[in-house]
């Protein structure tokens, strides 16, 4: 990515998250994804509304390899 060039930002909307505590997956939220990364999980539309969105609701998220 050249200088000039800003971040990717992707929110996937209405997921429930498996977070490798070995609890069930909870709630409904917003994950915001920058340049690939995870940088803010939110409660359901809780964050930045400037972003291509995907549509998760009735999925589960599994983060990387935890």
């Amino acid at each position: 990515m050249s200088s000039n060039e800003k971040p990717r930002r992707i929110v996937i909307r209405d997921v429930a998250i498996i977070d490798a505590t070995g609890r069930e997956p909870e709630g409904r939220h917003d994950v915001l994804v920058e340049d690939g990364r995870i940088s803010k999980v939110g409660v359901e539309g809780g964050l930045a509304s400037d972003v291509s969105v995907i549509d998760g609701a009735g999925c589960t998220l599994l983060p990387g390899l935890t």
